[in-house]
């Protein structure tokens, strides 16, 4: 015989479900994920930071293009080593 107690829900995985000690309750909530598995933020999955990436790469190098008193050749010296740096970062999550 079972002991009253949060077990998994035998109709649905991935929920569990609380055995009174003589029958399922109605009370349910979802399954801790298994020991050693790490599920990371949202801000922190790779969708998000290809997106955060795409957005403030152009405004950075906009900000440096608007930028009073600093000589184009800094610019231009800023913007390929920024593109650089993007393409390397770029290839190297693809690989």
């Amino acid at each position: 015989m079972m002991h009253a107690g949060w077990y998994p829900d035998p109709s649905v995985a991935g929920q569990l479900r609380y055995w009174t000690g003589t029958e399922w309750s109605q009370d349910v909530q979802p399954a801790p994920p298994p020991p050693g598995e790490f599920v990371r933020p949202w801000w922190q999955q790779w969708w998000a930071i290809i997106l955060t990436l795409l957005v403030c790469f152009p405004l950075g190098l906009i900000g440096v293009w608007q930028r009073k008193g600093t000589s184009t050749g800094v610019k231009v010296a800023i913007t390929v080593v920024a593109l650089l740096l993007y393409g390397g970062a770029v290839a190297a999550r693809s690989s």
